[in-house]
Parts: structure tokens; sequence; C-alpha cells
């Protein structure tokens, strides 16, 4: 079943409001997708690789004012008003199961990433649609096309994506000294994981890169967006290898990294590839 899109309002008292109450709720919600720099990353990348008439049309449709990473913590901001479009960032495909089957994992919620993604790609690639509709579709698929690409989101472990499942961080329960959050598997994968790395966006971007060459870039874009939640998927069965104390140490992150850093160059890469294709031909 097709779910729909929804419309954004355009004016400019919402806007103001909406930005207000977004920075008390932010701080109090747990983190979605990547966080915020997994998704800067993942857009960043796939902003060095567009063709020319893929960056123009962005440029267009963004009115110039924005690089991807800018947009890309959109739609997680508009799903804590709309929560209708929570089922859009993820996948519940049975951590046990080998294949993904629509009826089974996304019909029962109404919708789930690999349609929304689908749907919005074609609205997105739609010159009749209205422009605020595409804008609205462009923002949405960056930012999904980083969600299929993390592991958590794209399994099923009756706990909420790893949400559920309490962990200890380098020893830490909370996840600062201040915070009265505490650490859970899907927070460690959304933001532990990056952060622990010690590098900034643009390092990060620059490092995952860094000695690409066209055949490599080809070869990593390929797949189809059921294809690439599979991936994400048996990645996720890694993702849940941890000691029985749920004590996520040193050599948990030196296990995981590799998979943290194949995500999000991959991430960056097929978003690029949905662009060119999507704007760009």
């Amino acid at each position: 079943m097709l779910v729909k899109t929804i419309r954004p309002r355009q004016t400019h008292f919402a806007a103001i409001l909406f930005a207000t109450a977004l920075v008390s709720l932010l701080a109090a919600l747990p983190a979605f997708g990547w966080g915020v720099e997994g998704h800067r990353i993942v857009a960043a990348i796939a902003d060095q690789y567009l063709n020319d008439k893929a960056r123009a049309e962005v440029k267009r449709l963004l009115y110039g004012n924005n690089a991807l990473a800018d947009v890309a913590n959109f739609a997680d901001s508009y799903r804590i008003y709309h929560t209708n479009t929570a089922p859009w960032h993820y996948v519940d495909t049975p951590l046990t199961a080998t294949n993904y089957d629509a009826k089974r994992d996304c019909e029962s919620h109404q919708g789930c990433l690999i349609e929304q993604l689908e749907i919005f790609k074609k609205q997105l690639a739609d010159t009749t649609e209205a422009r605020t509709n595409r804008v609205f579709a462009l923002k949405f698929v960056v930012h999904l096309v980083g969600d299929v690409h993390q592991p958590l989101h794209c399994e099923d472990n009756d706990d909420r994506g790893g949400n559920s499942v309490r962990v200890t961080f380098f020893g830490e329960a909370r996840r600062s000294a201040t915070s009265r959050t505490y650490w859970n598997l899907h927070a460690v994968w959304d933001t532990g994981l990056i952060m622990h790395t010690g590098l900034d966006e643009t390092n990060y971007v620059q490092t995952l890169t860094t000695n690409l060459t066209a055949a490599t870039i080809k070869t990593l874009q390929t797949g189809t967006t059921i294809e690439w939640a599979m991936q994400s998927h048996d990645k996720a069965k890694i993702a849940y290898q941890f000691p029985a104390n749920h004590d996520l140490d040193q050599s948990y992150y030196d296990k995981v990294k590799p998979i943290l850093d194949d995500s999000l160059l991959k991430g960056g890469l097929r978003l690029a590839r949905v662009l060119n294709e999507t704007l760009g031909q």
C-alpha cells in the first residue's frame, strides 16, 4: 500500500514556531537515523559526486542557499510533529530473516523505508510536480538514503531497532557526564561510534573518500534499494554481537568500525547515484 506524501506548511509564522519548539524537544527525544553528523556525512559525500546537471538542479530547488548536508536532517525534525511519518525511516525485516518480504516488513506498518524512498524518488524526478513538493521529496531522499544504510534501521529484533537494548559504551552508562539519557545499542550506532572516531565532518568525509577510483565508485554504487537494505540488515547481525555484560568497549569498536565506514561511504555514493538518476539525466 502506498503512503501519500505529507505536504509541508509554508508560512513564515509556522516556521518560527516550529524552530522554537524544536530546540526544546530535541534534547528530550532519542536520536533518529544516523544522528545529525551521520546524515551530514552521507550528504557531504554525495555532494562531491553529483554530475553537473544534478548539482545545478539541487541548487535551483534549494534556492542556492543550502548544501545537501544542510537539509540532511529535515526529515527527522519533520517527524517530531508528523509522527505518522515515523515508519518511513525504517524497515522491520526480522533479524533472523534472509530476505525482504513487503507484506511482512512494510505493509503491516502502513509503509516503510524501502517503499517511501521509491515514492519520493519518483516525485523528485517528476518535473510536472510542484516545486514545493519536489523540494520536500529531495529533503526526504537525502535523509532516507542515509537511513537505509544505518544497519539498525533495517532489522527487527523485537527491541525497537536496538533502542530497548541498554548498553554501556566504553564503560559509560550515560551519554555524557551531565546527560540524563542512557546509552542503548541504537544510540551507539546513531552517534556514539561516529563521535568516538574523534573526526569532525570534513575530516571524516575526506578520510572515507581519499583514493577512491572511478571503478571503485561505480562498484559501490550498484544495487537496488532492497539490496541496500538487506546489506544493512546483514551488518545489523554483527552489531548485535556484543558481550553478555553489554559493555561495548574497544574490541567491539574495532570490530564494527569498518562496517560504520563502509555504511557511511556507500550511503553517500549511492545518494549521489540516486540524485544523478533523478535530477541529472
